[in-house]
C-alpha cells in the first residue's frame, strides 16, 4: 500500500498500526504478557533475588524495556499499549522520566549523595499501575512462581499461564 501524494493521489493509505490495550496484550500476546509479569516482579525483587538482579542489570533501553525481557517489537508493543489514563505506555513513562523522576533524583541526591534509579521504588510502581498488576498477588501466585521457577523469563509454561486473578 502506497500513501496518498500529489503526483499520485489515487494511492491507499497506509493504515498506522492500532495500538493495543491492555485486554489486549492478556488475550493475544500470553508470552509478552507474562514476560512483562516477569519483569515488574523483578523490579520489586531487584534486593533480595540474584536472578532478579543478574536480568534486570543487563537492561539498557532508557524505557527499561530491552533485552533479555523484551526483543525490540515487544518493548514497541508495550510502549504502544493504551493504559487506561488513555495515555500510551510511552507517553507515560517520558512523563515520569522526566518530571517525576527528575525531582526525585534531585531531592534523594541531596540527601543521600545516591542519583540512581530504584527499581523497587521508582520502577516498579509505576509499571503496577500501568498495567494493573499488585505486586503482593504476583509474589503469591503460585503458577506463576512455579512457570519463573522452571524457566525462569523464557519459561515455556509462561505462555499458559493465565495471569493474576482480576479484580482490584
Amino acid at each position: 500500500m502506497s500513501t496518498p501524494t500529489p503526483s499520485n493521489p489515487r494511492a491507499s493509505p497506509t493504515k498506522p498500526t492500532p495500538s493495543p490495550t491492555i485486554q489486549n496484550l492478556r488475550e493475544n500476546h500470553p508470552h509478552l504478557w507474562y514476560k512483562l509479569h516477569v519483569f515488574i516482579y523483578d523490579l520489586r525483587k531487584f534486593r533480595s533475588n540474584s536472578e532478579s538482579r543478574m536480568r534486570l542489570e543487563c537492561v539498557i533501553d532508557k524505557h527499561y524495556l530491552g533485552l533479555p525481557y523484551f526483543s525490540k517489537s515487544e518493548s514497541e508493543i508495550l510502549l504502544n499499549t493504551i493504559l487506561d489514563c488513555g495515555d500510551t505506555l510511552q507517553q507515560t513513562l517520558d512523563d515520569y522520566l522526566t518530571k517525576t523522576l527528575e525531582k526525585r533524583l534531585k531531592g534523594r541526591m541531596k540527601e543521600t549523595g545516591d542519583y540512581r534509579v530504584c527499581a523497587a521504588h521508582d520502577l516498579a510502581p509505576l509499571f503496577e499501575k500501568a498495567f494493573e498488576v499488585k505486586a503482593a498477588d504476583l509474589a503469591k501466585n503460585k503458577a506463576f512462581l512455579r512457570c519463573l521457577d522452571k524457566g525462569g523469563l523464557e519459561s515455556k509454561e509462561g505462555a499458559k499461564w493465565k495471569g493474576l486473578r482480576r479484580g482490584r
